[in-house]
């Protein structure tokens, strides 16, 4: 029996890189999904439904990984930071509070680095058993690029969705549920304004630090705003894109 059920899923995985040949550079949602459609043929779930459930598992997985990556790549900066700051000190031009500050920033915020790794981890691991797929190699990190969406969608009107017009109490979570998706989107295109600025903002007083101008304490305050602003940008979008989705399948 055992046997059986790893060949079935060995041939449904060999399926899914057959059509999918970018599936070991980035999973995509829709990827996903059809690994979890495939893998649970023999059990009495509803398409819609094994849409929304890896649709959530799928989201969490992309915003803890794109947490640990922002955290890691700030690593990667503070540690520049760091080599560069000992010549600076020894120049007058930087204090030694402040090679001690930025050493300390480092640590802590290496500690971040490994809550965000164990979040992603995690997650990965739950989807995995969502998918029915226990290759790590197939479950490869999401891009943020069909994250960044050029146009938001409209919505169809309720009267085109499978909703009896008997069922009152369904009627009514639709539209309130409509009406959640377009304050989001609202919400959507003010993260997006924010981010973009935050960016600006980041990288002038990035350059403001390396020119001596500001402290360590203020460009520590500007790094945590830009990574509060992309995380920010992108829950906001996560949640706009599951309304859309639970809308849709309603």
């Amino acid at each position: 029996m055992e046997r059986k059920l790893l060949k079935k899923h060995t041939v449904l995985l060999i399926a899914i890189l057959v059509f999918f040949p970018l599936c070991l550079n980035a999973l995509t949602l829709g990827q996903a999904i059809n690994l979890a459609i495939l893998n649970r043929t023999d059990q009495n779930l509803q398409t819609n439904e094994i849409t929304l459930t890896v649709s959530k598992k799928y989201y969490n997985y992309f915003l803890t990984y794109n947490n640990y990556q922002l955290l890691t790549s700030l690593q990667k900066k503070i540690q520049e930071r760091n080599k560069s700051m000992e010549p600076l000190v020894q120049a007058g031009l930087r204090s030694k509070n402040d090679l001690l500050t930025m050493q300390v920033y480092a640590l802590e915020n290496q500690r971040k680095v490994d809550e965000a790794q164990i979040q992603y981890l995690n997650a990965r691991v739950e989807m995995m058993i969502e998918l029915g797929v226990y290759d790590e190699n197939l479950i490869t990190p999401p891009e943020k690029q069909p994250f960044s969406l050029k146009r938001l969608e409209s919505l169809p009107p309720i009267e085109r969705l499978k909703v009896d017009p008997q069922n009152v109490e369904k009627i009514t979570y639709v539209k309130n549920l409509a009406t959640t998706i377009d304050i989001y989107k609202k919400s959507v295109q003010k993260a997006d304004e924010l981010l973009n600025l935050q960016k600006k903002l980041y990288e002038s007083e990035q350059k403001c630090f390396n020119d001596g101008l500001i402290t360590v304490d203020e460009l520590r305050a500007q790094d945590e705003k830009y990574i509060a602003a992309e995380k920010s940008y992108y829950q906001v979008l996560v949640n706009y894109l599951l309304s859309v989705l639970e809308y849709k399948n309603s």
